[in-house]
């Protein structure tokens, strides 16, 4: 599972038809995905509660200082 991302990447920036993508896709870690989408959901609004029982983190809803939104302006 831990080369799962790596091994997509690698298959998008490099198809065996021999074309190549406009934009090669950055390095990212399945744990780097899973931040994309928690702070995707942040942003949308949803509440963190919601958001840490999605990622299976209910521990997390006491402690909302670990999960949270990072806004650009802040």
């Amino acid at each position: 599972m831990t080369s799962l991302v790596s091994d997509l990447t690698k298959r998008y920036d490099d198809p065996a038809d021999g074309s190549t993508p406009a934009e090669p896709l950055l390095h990212a870690r399945l744990h780097d995905l899973r931040h994309v989408h928690a702070t995707t959901l942040l942003l949308a609004g949803v509440a963190v509660h919601v958001v840490a029982a999605r990622l299976g983190q209910l521990g997390s809803v006491h402690r909302p200082t670990g999960l949270r939104a990072r806004h650009p302006d802040r």
